[in-house]
Parts: structure tokens; sequence; C-alpha cells
């Protein structure tokens, strides 16, 4: 889970102050499934994409390197 952790720990650093229900509206994910995953519920790969991109175009790069 350890890349799940630090895409989690960029995005509480690139916006600290989002609510849960503003997550929810930026990923669109549910609330509930928001909050489950930011007290560590295990996150889906198309979730993790989401929040990896949402990281990308606010810091200019991905934290995942896909495959080509």
């Amino acid at each position: 889970m350890y890349l799940q952790d630090s895409v989690l720990t960029i995005f509480k650093e690139n916006f600290p102050d989002l609510t849960l229900n503003e997550i929810s509206k930026l990923t669109g994910i549910q609330k509930t499934r928001v909050f489950r995953i930011l007290n560590g519920s295990e996150m889906r790969v198309s979730e993790l994409e989401i929040f990896d991109q949402i990281n990308a175009e606010f810091n200019g790069s991905s934290n995942i390197e896909f495959l080509t």
C-alpha cells in the first residue's frame, strides 16, 4: 500500500483544507468512499489514478510510472 499512501500524502499536501464533500466533487468518488479511502481503506486502481491525475495537474508530474 506504499503507492496509495504516497499519492494520498501528496494530495493532502496539495489540498489541505478540502472537505469530504469537496474532495468527492473534485474526484467524482462518492463521499462515503472518500471517507473510507482517507481512513485507510484500500483503493481501487481507478481511484488511485483519479487522485494521481489531480496531483499531476496540480504539480505538473505524476507519482505513478505507467508501463508502456
